[in-house]
């Protein structure tokens, strides 16, 4: 985030060569607080931006450092509990998902090689760096990069591998699971509503409408609903909504479809350059992704809002796989929307102001890489709320280590004066 503030107007987005490395973040006030934002838009930027004054631009190196730790460390439990999970359900659901282990980020320096090594290593990854030829003996397609003279670095335990089909695996699981039970409701989220008990406010329940038409109580509520939690949130109560200051980040997404080769995904090792990130989960498909552009929320004329994401991802992806693609790449980039809190670490936990209410989201672009992890968190909470304990201040990770709760509850962002 401190990065987002300081290259809002860095690099020419309209170069047709690879020389420099392509402006990655961009903003829009007028998205943000222009007649297209209903005043709930508004007052989740206004929010946001607080909040990210205070966490993120007003605080030093050391705090970001300890994020970055805590992030890592979420990482790399998120890992064991794919891992944990893969063991007990469908044995062929890791080819499913095409899991690749190892990942190599690219760089146009030497001395930000030699950093990214330092960093990953200092947050206890390993971490080798690699001449070209090791790059390209273990991913053939370094060798199309349009970067010149590009150094290496091998990130030994990172995962790549198919997000929806692992989740689609794991619908599955629970519904063959007799012990538990799975709500097959098809509609989406319309409202979120308090229903306040007379003789104690305590005793509230929560009433959800989905689009279906169905109305339904419920004593309990886990608000992950992307970057639309804070809205949610703040309609219940105005607090609530200050607990969660996420705002959207869109990105853009580009899948190139190529001839298959074999069984395995096109790519063997994901791999990412000039902030663009490349993995590929299938035989016949490679997906670039990246940028961070604050632009509102996804609820207007895309065409009216210009950006240039897509003519960049789309001019890597023609160069790179532009003669193993078997369908047009002009103009197939979508847009996507991640939830960003303000100091890039996911918010989960109860929210003070309304008993039985919880939050899982601010992930930003790290859903993949975080959400299994932060979800033991979350069941931890809501385990402590059903059985009255309230003297525990500390998370236990799939991997056995422990975070303090504070360091990802919605009480870090006090309100402010």
């Amino acid at each position: 985030m401190r990065e987002l503030y300081l290259s809002l107007t860095s690099g020419n987005a309209n170069d047709r060569d690879f020389s420099t490395s392509p402006p990655y973040f961009g903003i829009n006030l007028n998205r943000c607080l222009g007649w297209h934002a209903t005043w709930e838009e508004r007052r989740c930027f206004l929010t946001f931006a607080a909040q990210f004054v205070k966490t993120s631009l007003l605080t030093g190196e050391r705090e970001a450092k300890e994020r970055g730790k805590l992030l890592m460390q979420l990482a790399k439990s998120n890992r064991c509990a794919m891992k944990n999970h893969l063991d007990i359900c469908d044995k062929d659901l890791s080819q499913k998902i095409g899991l690749r282990q190892g990942f190599i980020s690219v760089h146009r320096t030497k001395e930000k090689a030699i950093n990214a090594q330092k960093e990953a290593e200092e947050f206890g990854e390993e971490a080798e760096l690699l001449s070209r030829s090791e790059a390209i003996a273990m991913e053939p397609k370094i060798a199309d990069l349009p970067l010149e003279s590009p150094y290496f670095v091998h990130r030994k335990n990172d995962q790549t591998a198919d997000c929806a089909e692992f989740i689609r695996g794991m619908i599955k699981s629970l519904q063959d699971d007799d012990d538990v039970t799975y709500d097959k409701t098809k509609g989406a989220v319309q409202s979120i509503d308090l229903i306040k008990a007379e003789s104690d406010e305590s005793m509230h329940r929560f009433e959800v409408k989905t689009s279906d038409g169905a109305i339904n109580e419920f004593d309990y509520v886990v608000l992950a609903a992307g970057v639309y939690s804070p809205i949610f949130a703040s309609k219940m109560l105005w607090s609530a909504g200050q607990a969660c200051p996420i705002y959207p980040l869109r990105g853009y997404s580009l899948t190139v479809f190529t001839k298959p080769t074999s069984n395995a995904p096109f790519l063997n090792k994901g791999m990412t350059f000039d902030k663009m990130y490349c993995t590929s989960v299938a035989q016949n498909m490679v997906r670039l992704a990246g940028f961070g552009e604050i632009a509102g929320f996804p609820n207007y004329d895309k065409k009216s809002c210009s950006h240039s994401g897509p003519m960049v991802l789309e001019k890597y992806g023609t160069r790179i796989f532009g003669k193993d693609a078997v369908e047009k790449i002009q103009g197939s980039t979508i847009s996507c929307y991640r939830p960003m809190s303000p100091d890039d670490v996911p918010i989960v936990g109860a929210v003070k102001d309304i008993p039985r209410l919880f939050l899982h989201c601010g992930h930003g672009t790290l859903g993949w890489t975080l959400s299994l992890a932060t979800a033991h968190c979350l069941a931890q909470e809501v385990c402590d709320e059903f059985l009255g304990i309230e003297d525990r201040d500390s998370f236990v990770l799939p991997d056995g280590s422990v975070i303090d709760r504070i360091a990802l509850s919605p009480d870090r962002f006090a309100i402010l004066p």
